[in-house]
């Protein structure tokens, strides 16, 4: 009798580890697909100092981003983002547009101390690696969460990076893959509770946010 208690016991254990595991490996499934989906739906066509195209793959229709910069180095610079419907062989459709000036969206000036995680961007022949903090963090996060649409959150988030770093001539094309990632960001900085950082290959085609802190 007490051979088959211990039994039981054990097997009841395995049983609640095993589920205790699938609990744990089972969102972090979830959260890699939706990586990998929206990481596929990004493709870079074009990037200089005044203008970056891409494509973004949403609910099944493709869509012509070109954000430009106007204005440059002068009080005035704004962020413009245009989005375009990509339709056979039909020209394409401007189906929503925006701007934002670049100093309106700046970087957050709070006290260090009061931000979580490190704050750096560097651009190599090869590469970009940047850490936000978590106050830049918080507002990219507010900048998709208050945005009415796409554009309108990739021209805010151009405006707010150029603030936190040099990203040389791949802000917009930057900008438009965090917006693609906005849920994952949301997730893994805890809506701005804590920092991001990220990797990316050049030309940029995917970013996987990683926590900062």
């Amino acid at each position: 009798m007490k051979t088959s208690i211990f039994t039981t016991k054990r097997s009841i254990a395995l049983i609640l580890s095993c589920v205790l595991l699938l609990s744990l490996l089972l969102p972090q499934a979830s959260v890699s697909a939706a990586e990998n989906d929206q990481d596929s739906s990004f493709e870079l066509l074009s990037a200089d100092e005044n203008q970056s195209v891409f494509t973004i793959m949403e609910e099944g229709q493709t869509y012509k981003y070109i954000q430009s910069t106007l204005n440059i180095n002068t009080k005035d610079e704004t962020i413009k983002v245009d989005k375009y419907l990509i339709s056979g062989n039909s020209e394409p459709e401007l189906v929503e547009s925006s701007s934002v000036r670049t100093q309106s969206e700046g970087i957050m000036m709070l006290a260090a101390a009061k931000c979580v995680g490190t704050q750096k961007v560097s651009v190599s022949a090869s590469k970009i690696s940047a850490s936000f903090n978590s106050c830049n963090t918080k507002k990219i996060v507010n900048i998709i969460n208050d945005s009415s649409g796409a554009t309108g959150a990739i021209a805010g988030i151009t405006a707010a990076i150029k603030n936190m770093g040099s990203f040389g001539t791949y802000a917009g094309a930057v900008a438009g893959l965090l917006w693609v990632q906005g849920y994952i960001i949301k997730k893994v900085s805890d809506n701005g509770k804590y920092g991001i950082k990220f990797i990316t290959t050049l030309p940029p085609t995917v970013i996987v946010p990683l926590r900062n802190k």
